[in-house]
């Protein structure tokens, strides 16, 4: 992606004054999802969308 320009500018926003370790905890499944999406032109014109959700407890996906 880097090579064929495609990759966006980094964000550098005003930042959180304090740090984030990466780890976002639920105790249990079903208390806490995360979900994100994107989506990518194609070519031929057509549009490529991804969408998941994820729980936070167990990395579990809903469907697929």
């Amino acid at each position: 992606m880097t090579q064929g320009q495609l990759l966006l500018q980094p964000h550098v926003g005003n930042r959180p004054i304090r740090a984030h370790e990466g780890r976002v905890i639920a105790l249990t499944s079903n208390q806490r999802w995360s979900s994100d999406s994107l989506e990518s032109s194609c070519w031929n014109g057509e549009i490529v969308r991804l969408v998941f959700t994820i729980d936070t407890c167990d990395r579990e996906i809903m469907a697929w």
